[in-house]
């Protein structure tokens, strides 16, 4: 028994030594890289993409929408409601059980005029996007230390490669999605599952691909935006780190949404702007410190390593 006590609190004054060593590390690291300035760039490029992707999501939600209203024999309203319900179950929680009551005439306009504002949008999105990644490029560029670049024309066109694979992720997302709603409306046996399991596992389905989309989205970007060669490791890493963060983050977001806000206020509208603003200042923070946790994980490894070698 004394034994396994020792053995016990051999192994806490470990962790709690690497623990230390990595805080102080990554203290040492936010400090030499500027951490709350690349954060500011970063947060201003997102802001400057988010305007136009709203219309983007206008557009393919009214596409969507109509897509799948049609199939299941519901209107675009209610199969709004049921998509809310389903993709963000903590604003369901909070209404009592129900989806948002959301004013249908708003619903209607945006469904009709979703199109019109698509070609437009997707122009401005693309360019802004670019900006977008050009400022992860730059940031990625700072933590892990490269020297290398891929200048301003080729990083352009990398760029806008980006954008690509992002918007294709998206449209497999909605997708899947369609072809979900499709054989649940119809009673099809999809997998050799019935039209009532099949909701199940749309529900299943959403919840897992929240996570494991935002996680591949990650490790793109950690392994694939720098100009430098990041091993898949380090990749693995930053992406994990920082996709735990990201959920932590929009539940406190969504909790915030649905607890907190007080809607008949009039400078409610003002509130939540500010909280939008400071949680995506506080995920670009999360996006910066999953690199340099990443780059601290792979140099302790690498020490290790050599003094091992020595041994």
């Amino acid at each position: 028994m004394i034994g396994l006590l020792r053995a016990a609190w051999r192994l806490a004054v470990a962790l709690w030594a690497t623990l230390k060593d990595y805080v102080m590390r990554l203290l040492a690291k936010a400090e030499d890289d500027n951490i709350f300035v690349l954060a500011s760039g970063l947060t201003f490029s997102v802001l400057l993409a988010a305007v136009p992707l709203l219309f983007i999501v206008v557009a393919l939600l009214s596409l969507t929408l109509q897509v799948t209203a049609q199939s299941a024999g519901i209107e675009p309203v209610e199969q709004l409601r049921q998509y809310l319900g389903i993709l963000v179950p903590v604003l369901d929680e909070g209404a009592g059980g129900t989806a948002p009551n959301l004013p249908e005439e708003i619903i209607d306009r945006t469904i009709r005029q979703g199109e019109a504002v698509g070609v437009i949008s997707f122009i401005a999105f693309v360019w802004f996007s670019t900006r977008l990644f050009g400022a992860v490029r730059a940031v990625l560029r700072e933590v892990f230390d490269f020297r290398r670049s891929r200048g301003v024309i080729k990083g352009k066109i990398f760029d806008m490669q980006m954008v690509l694979v992002a918007s294709i992720l998206v449209i497999l997302n909605i997708g899947i999605t369609i072809i979900l709603n499709l054989a649940k409306a119809r009673g099809i046996e999809f997998s050799g599952l019935s039209a009532d399991q099949i909701g199940m596992v749309e529900s299943l389905y959403a919840q897992v691909t929240a996570l494991a989309s935002i996680l591949l989205l990650f490790l793109l970007l950690y392994k694939y935006v720098p100009a430098g060669q990041v091993p898949w490791r380090m990749a693995i890493t930053a992406a994990a780190f920082t996709a735990i963060c990201w959920e932590l983050l929009k539940w406190g977001f969504a909790l915030y949404l649905t607890r907190v806000a007080d809607y008949t206020s009039i400078y409610s509208g003002i509130a939540t702007l500010v909280v939008v603003v400071v949680w995506l200042y506080n995920l670009s923070i999360v996006f910066i410190l999953g690199a340099q946790v990443a780059q601290i994980h792979e140099m302790r490894r690498v020490r290790a390593q050599q003094i091992e070698a020595l041994e």
